[in-house]
């Protein structure tokens, strides 16, 4: 059986430290434990290595579990595995938006649990692997590991740099808009003044000669390759 280090979302602490137990017991590595999507992302913007998530659908603050998986998920190659004290079809509805494992209604099993970890990280390991994108001049780029190769060329990106970089990608040869990628930025952190051009310097400087990031004045930024 792998063993994972796994991130536990859940505002009840009892039922947060029972997960724990059975996954320590397991071999499994709980690298926190935090009960609202601010604590969560604060925590994954560390870069801590982090394969799996357990997110409650019901905690604190303004983002259910839902949204907050989807907020992570937009920068964060991570599994998720809903839990929740519900079995509405409006939740699972909802679920489905998320590239998730599964979805375990309390009260969870030890077994279960256990099993929904190994199966589907499993599935969720292999696909994550496969997603790799040819660029340009025999680069390629691939979101889970965070980076840009070629060979023995190997060009780390930061959460930041990651997110942006998979943003202008996915738009390739259009205008993504200021806007846009604020937004994005500012689900890692708090906004700072001048946060995007700083993020867009940094990850000009590491980018190859194929790979032509424009900007637009006062409207955005276009990804071209070469």
């Amino acid at each position: 059986m792998s063993k994972y280090n796994i991130l536990i979302v859940e505002d009840e602490l009892i039922p947060a430290h029972y997960l724990k137990k059975i996954l320590e017991k397991s071999g499994h590595h709980v690298v926190n434990i935090v009960d609202n999507a601010k604590a969560a992302m604060e925590y994954t913007y560390k870069k801590v290595p982090l394969d799996l998530i357990l997110m409650d659908i019901r905690i604190k603050g303004s983002k259910d579990g839902i949204a907050t998986a989807k907020a992570l998920q937009s920068y964060l190659p991570v599994a998720i595995l809903f839990i929740s004290a519900y079995a509405d079809k409006e939740y699972i509805e909802r679920a489905t938006e998320v590239e998730a494992i599964g979805y375990l209604v309390k009260p969870i099993q030890e077994e279960t649990l256990l099993t929904t970890i190994e199966v589907g990280m499993a599935h969720f390991m292999v696909q994550q692997k496969e997603q790799k994108m040819l660029l340009c001049d025999g680069l390629f780029y691939n979101a889970y590991h965070q980076t840009i190769y070629k060979e023995r060329l190997i060009i780390d990106l930061s959460y930041q740099e990651n997110m942006i970089f998979k943003t202008l990608l996915s738009n390739k040869n259009n205008l993504t808009t200021i806007a846009e990628l604020e937004n994005i930025l500012y689900e890692l952190d708090d906004l700072t003044e001048g946060a995007l051009r700083t993020t867009i310097w940094r990850l000009r400087k590491k980018l190859p000669s194929c790979i032509h990031i424009e900007t637009v004045y006062k409207s955005g930024y276009k990804l071209e390759l070469q």
